[in-house]
């Protein structure tokens, strides 16, 4: 069974949110399968996960998010190799 907070985020898509363009979602926790859902939203321009108890777990999904203009990522428990799955997505 999904908890009901983590089914709202994976059907993000469904809901209509695929023109969002700003997301602020500091300090709600964030699994790998939220990561995956999020990378569908491919308008997303700025996306705040900071403070989301984040692990490298589901990282490579940022690479989907091409739009994407402005990423925070602080506060989080991730190693320098989640910036591999960032390399060459920053303009």
């Amino acid at each position: 069974m999904v908890p009901k907070k983590l089914e709202r985020i994976t059907n993000l898509q469904q809901q209509g949110l695929h023109k969002l363009a700003l997301l602020n979602m500091e300090r709600c926790p964030i699994t790998a399968t939220c990561l995956d859902s999020l990378s569908n939203l491919v308008a997303l321009l700025f996306l705040n996960l900071s403070r989301s108890n984040i692990t490298d777990d589901g990282c490579d999904k940022f690479s989907k998010l091409k739009s994407l203009k402005v990423l925070n990522l602080g506060f989080n428990d991730m190693s320098d190799a989640v910036l591999s799955h960032l390399k060459g997505e920053i303009s």
